[in-house]
């Protein structure tokens, strides 16, 4: 064998060789690759379905405060609601009532609250790209109905209040000099005998079609939040 083909047939498996580790080393690389983008899309999903999980325990969270709000709402109309009704039966002789009753339940007419419901979690989910990744667009749709009825009731009741302000200063506004003084001295009496003698701040609590709808809709709403709830602790514990 001459030195000539010595040479080509030792260059021809040289290059042989250089290709063959270059089509592994690239299969290597192509490889590192793939793993890697199949690492980070995985990494992607479980950090995706983490954050739905916090947003969703926000939710949870803001769910059981308003909640709350609904039971001391409905708890605040029904104790005025019944209230006025039975001062309104004893008009005629307040003898019978105990004067520390007349002087506790004065307060529920002469102070007014309002209610606000919290949706900053709700609005924190709807902005972030978390909500995509829930398999569940039903329960989106039961968290989205939960929240409008609570507005709904929020305005109610706000009119509830507006309304009972209103009526509060007008009623003030009514009184001459000797029966404010006389209710500033601690004549609760004279009290309850003009309050229960303004029809406009009477029929405020005693308003049975308004009132009694805000009482049916707040209990029904919370019906609905306590089930929505249980859905959540279920499905993201």
């Amino acid at each position: 064998m001459t030195d000539q083909s010595i040479f080509n047939k030792l260059k021809s498996s040289l290059r042989r060789w250089q290709i063959g580790e270059y089509m592994r080393q690239l299969s290597v690389v192509i490889l590192g690759i793939v793993i890697t983008f199949a690492g980070s899309d995985l990494i992607g999903k479980i950090t995706a379905r983490k954050q739905l999980s916090i947003s969703m325990q926000m939710v949870l969270n803001e769910l059981e405060e308003n909640q709350q709000i609904l039971k001391e709402l409905h708890d605040m109309v029904f104790r005025e609601y019944h209230v006025t009704k039975y001062f309104s039966e004893q008009l005629e002789d307040f003898s019978s009532i105990p004067a520390d009753t007349l002087e506790r339940y004065k307060d529920f007419f002469t102070s007014s609250r309002s209610f606000s419901f919290s949706d900053n979690a709700i609005e924190a989910l709807k902005a972030s790209g978390a909500m995509q990744h829930t398999n569940s667009p039903e329960l989106l749709n039961e968290l989205f109905s939960r929240y409008d009825e609570l507005q709904v009731i929020e305005r109610m009741i706000d009119t509830y209040h507006c309304g009972k302000t209103q009526r509060m200063e007008s009623f003030v506004a009514g009184m001459t000099l000797p029966q404010i003084l006389q209710i500033r001295a601690g004549n609760t009496l004279c009290f309850w005998s003009l309050f229960l003698e303004n029809d406009p701040m009477r029929n405020l609590s005693l308003n049975t079609g308004y009132t009694q709808e805000l009482l049916a809709g707040s209990i029904t709403v919370s019906e609905k939040v306590s089930r929505t709830i249980e859905l959540l602790r279920r499905k993201y514990p």
